[in-house]
C-alpha cells in the first residue's frame, strides 16, 4: 500500500493497476453511466438504455458513482443486468466511487472488475431498511436472527463476499449499524483496488482512451 506522486493514486498491489490498464487498453468501447441516489423505481432504466444502445461484444462500462444509496430491490436488478452482460458480451466493468458510496451503492460498486475510490469518498454500509406498511416510515432491522434469514441480507452478502475478502463475522459486525471505511481497511478488506487522489486525477489517467467514449 503506497502513494506514488507522478500518477498520484494510492494502491495495494502493481498488479490492479495493470489490470485496470489492461481492461482499458483491450476494450472494443468504453461506456461510461453515472449513478446518484436511487430515488425511484425503474430508475436505472436510462442508464439500461445508454448500455444497450452502446453495447458490443467485449465493452467496457465505467459506473461513476456518487451516491447515498436508495432502492434495494431496484439495485439488485440493475446487477443482475449487467451481471447478464458479462456473461453475453463478455464486458468489464470498472466501479468509480467519488465523494459518496453508501448503503445499496456500495453493492454496485462491489461488482466491479476493478473497484476505485477518490481519496475523500465516505463509504459506508448497513443493513438493509423496510418500510412499515402500518405507520408508512422507515425502519431497521433489529432482530438480527431473523435479519440473517431474509431475502435482501442473503444477496447483499453474497455481492459483498464474491468481491472482497471480508469474514462472514467482520461483515455482519458492520451491518448491524452505520459504518464507514477508513482508506487502509477499505483496500485490506477488498472492497477497494485503487485510490485516487480525487476524479480529475482519474479523468486525467484515462483521457488517453477517449476515442473509445460513449458517454451517458
Amino acid at each position: 500500500f503506497f502513494y506514488n506522486n507522478m500518477f498520484q493514486f494510492y494502491q495495494f498491489k502493481t498488479s490492479k493497476f495493470d489490470k485496470l490498464d489492461h481492461i482499458l487498453k483491450s476494450s472494443t468501447n468504453i461506456i461510461t453511466i453515472s449513478i446518484n441516489n436511487i430515488n425511484k423505481y425503474n430508475y436505472f432504466d436510462y442508464q439500461k438504455n445508454h448500455i444497450i444502445r452502446n453495447i458490443k461484444f467485449n465493452s467496457t462500462i465505467i459506473i461513476y458513482i456518487n451516491s447515498y444509496g436508495g432502492f434495494f430491490w431496484e439495485t439488485i436488478k440493475f446487477i443482475k443486468f449487467l451481471i447478464n452482460l458479462r456473461i453475453s458480451h463478455k464486458i468489464k466493468i470498472i466501479t468509480v466511487a467519488q465523494k459518496n458510496c453508501a448503503s445499496a451503492a456500495t453493492i454496485i460498486h462491489s461488482i466491479g472488475d476493478i473497484k476505485i475510490i477518490c481519496r475523500n469518498t465516505t463509504y459506508m454500509i448497513h443493513n438493509t431498511r423496510y418500510l412499515n406498511l402500518r405507520t408508512n416510515k422507515i425502519k431497521i432491522y433489529t432482530n438480527y436472527k431473523k435479519y440473517y434469514k431474509s431475502n435482501s441480507f442473503k444477496k447483499m452478502i453474497f455481492i459483498y463476499f464474491e468481491s472482497s475478502n471480508i469474514t462472514e463475522r467482520e461483515l455482519k459486525n458492520k451491518l448491524k449499524n452505520d459504518y464507514i471505511f477508513n482508506q487502509k481497511e477499505i483496500i485490506d478488506t477488498g472492497f477497494c483496488d485503487i485510490i485516487f487522489n480525487d476524479i480529475d486525477v482519474f479523468y486525467n489517467y484515462f483521457i488517453k482512451y477517449k476515442n473509445k467514449l460513449s458517454y451517458q
